[in-house]
C-alpha cells in the first residue's frame, strides 16, 4: 500500500470491522498492526500509538503480538518525543524477543502461548 496510505487505512478500518465482528483475535491484530504501520507513515503518531495499544490489548497471550506491538508503540511514542515510554516498549519488546528465541532453540521465529517477559 506504499503511497496509498489513506486508502489502505480505510480497508484496513473495514477489516478491523469485520474481525470484531467475528470474534477473530487473529485478525483484528493484523487488522490494528497495519492500522498503527500506516499512520505512523502518514506521521500521525498518536493514532499509530493508539492502534499499537490496542494491539497490545488483543495480543493476551500471543508472545510474538505482544512483541511487534510494543515495538511498533515505542517507535510511535519516540517519534511524539515520549522518550521513556518509547523506552520501556523496547524493553519489553526485547524482553518478548529473547522469549521467542527461547522458545525456538535460538533460531527465533518460535510462539509461546501463556508466557510473559515479566517472567523472565
Amino acid at each position: 500500500n506504499e503511497g496509498e496510505h489513506p486508502a489502505a487505512l480505510s480497508c484496513y478500518e473495514r477489516f478491523l470491522e469485520a474481525t470484531r465482528a467475528a470474534a477473530d483475535a487473529r485478525g483484528e491484530q493484523l487488522a490494528l498492526n497495519s492500522i498503527a504501520v500506516d499512520y505512523y507513515k502518514l506521521s500521525m503518531f498518536d493514532k499509530s500509538a493508539d492502534a499499537s495499544a490496542q494491539h497490545l490489548q488483543v495480543a493476551a497471550n500471543d508472545v510474538a503480538s505482544k512483541f511487534v506491538a510494543h515495538s511498533n508503540l515505542g517507535l510511535a511514542l519516540s517519534a511524539m518525543g515520549e522518550l521513556e515510554k518509547a523506552g520501556l516498549n523496547h524493553r519489553h519488546a526485547l524482553r518478548y524477543a529473547i522469549v521467542l528465541s527461547s522458545a525456538a532453540g535460538g533460531k527465533g521465529g518460535g510462539q509461546v502461548v501463556n508466557k510473559s517477559a515479566d517472567e523472565m
